[in-house]
């Protein structure tokens, strides 16, 4: 939610619900990936191969350092972003 309110002093019409659902959709799509006997590696092998291979979410590399890599709706629609974004990303569809 912290995420998202920062995107929204920049882009104040955001609709957080738009976005808690995309995020959503990202979760659920590694939960069905998701069995009690996968191990710990396991896991992790499947959750970067959703988010970076399926998904197609990677490093904005013409622009590293834009300042748009820094908001939760530049990362989710354009689907890259900075380390620090994506490891964001990454964190919160694990704790969930």
């Amino acid at each position: 939610r912290g995420w998202f309110l920062v995107s929204k002093f920049l882009y104040p019409d955001l609709d957080y619900r738009a976005y808690r659902n995309e995020i959503k959709r990202l979760v659920n799509k590694t939960w069905l990936e998701m069995n009690p006997q996968m191990l710990a590696k396991e896991q992790i092998r499947a959750v970067n191969h959703i988010l970076f291979r399926i998904e197609g979410y990677g490093p904005n590399q013409t622009r590293p350092h834009h300042p748009q890599n820094n908001f939760l709706n530049f990362v989710l629609e354009q689907q890259q972003g900075n380390v620090m974004t994506l490891s964001m990303l990454y964190l919160i569809r694990c704790r969930e």
